[in-house]
């Protein structure tokens, strides 16, 4: 949302440096979050380049971008210092490009078909991007309507291409169409400017204010029901069986868990526990099992099981795409240490 208000605001005023400083840290921010998210930034970037009608576009850019990259590379340059920077590329292009992106592929219809007020939600949605085309603007707020279209644009985009589902697309939408601040003003009187002298845009129509509340509120309680799921209660029974189970075998560690997320690695917060690898998950082990990554994937798990010694190896029977405890009849030297 607010590397749209950015590029909306540039474009309103012509080149405010502010926006674009911020609209640009958001940005870069979503890119650490989603990779996604850089096609969003890509597409606020052109409009900050159209939009700097005041000033310099190399210099709105070179801002936008120097704003945008800030993130990343604290964050990267933080990995780098730890030592991870190595084994975030390895896993990066050896393994979550080349073969995780095609693991569980779900159509975006299926991704958001059945939820809580799905379609209340989404008839919201598409209510809202039609008053909002039928009410006419006058220069320069109307950006704000292409930016709608394209945050629309990027939210089924980003989930067609990620593949795994979800539940946030409904969000992502609107996003770049954020309705401004409340402008009542008294008659007679000079509206305050905002950012660069730019006019404040004109308030929305009693019926757009209406369905938008109602909007925010069908997804009020869509996290008030999500908030209270009975999984998440039972996921706090089991984390604190799982806890009162392994306190005393345990020791002082090291102790692996092979789950995706049933609380495994929450039980070892809890007990303040190391893992001898640095597998937190172990759905990587059981796809494309020919793959001679997956495979390399396998060895290293083993290697480091017999070269750490835990103390315990704790295996949830359910995981993500191969429940059962079966599973293990794939990992021979893995058993073979459970038996020794």
């Amino acid at each position: 949302m607010l590397a749209a208000w950015g590029a909306a605001r540039v474009w309103e005023t012509g080149g405010a440096r502010a926006p674009v400083v911020w609209g640009g840290l958001a940005a870069g921010a979503g890119v650490m979050l989603k990779p996604h998210a850089a096609l969003f930034w890509i597409g606020c970037a052109a409009v900050v380049a159209l939009g700097s009608r005041h000033s310099s576009v190399t210099r709105a850019l070179a801002l936008w971008c120097a704003a945008g990259l800030t993130v990343p590379v604290l964050v990267m340059g933080w990995l780098a210092w730890r030592g991870g920077a190595g084994p975030f590329v390895s896993i990066l292009a050896g393994y979550l490009l080349p073969l995780y992106s095609h693991v569980g592929r779900v159509s975006v219809w299926w991704a958001v078909r059945g939820h809580v007020f799905g379609w209340e939600i989404w008839s919201c949605l598409i209510a809202l991007g039609v008053l909002g085309f039928a009410r006419r603007l006058e220069p320069p707020f109307g950006i704000r309507r292409w930016l709608a279209v394209l945050g629309a644009v990027y939210g089924v985009l980003h989930f067609a291409l990620q593949g795994k589902g979800g539940n946030t697309i409904s969000i992502r939408s609107p996003s770049s169409s954020a309705p401004s601040p409340p402008c009542l003003w008294p008659r007679g009187r000079r509206r305050p400017s905002l950012l660069g002298g730019a006019p404040r845009p004109p308030c929305p129509a009693p019926s757009t204010l209406a369905v938008l509340v109602l909007a925010v509120s069908l997804l009020v309680a869509k996290g008030v029901d999500a908030a209270d799921a009975p999984w998440i209660a039972d996921k706090e029974r089991r984390v604190a069986s799982l806890v009162r189970d392994l306190q005393p075998l345990a020791g002082a560690g090291p102790v692996q868990v092979m789950d995706v997320t049933e609380g495994g690695v929450h039980a070892l917060l809890r007990l303040h526990l190391r893992q001898p690898t640095r597998f937190l998950y172990d759905f990587h082990f059981f796809h494309d099992a020919a793959d001679a990554r997956i495979q390399a994937l396998r060895e290293e798990f083993a290697r480091d099981l017999e070269r750490g010694r835990p103390t315990a190896i704790v295996v949830f029977q359910h995981t993500w795409r191969r429940p059962g405890y079966d599973r293990l009849d794939e990992l021979p030297a893995v058993t073979d240490l459970l038996g020794s």
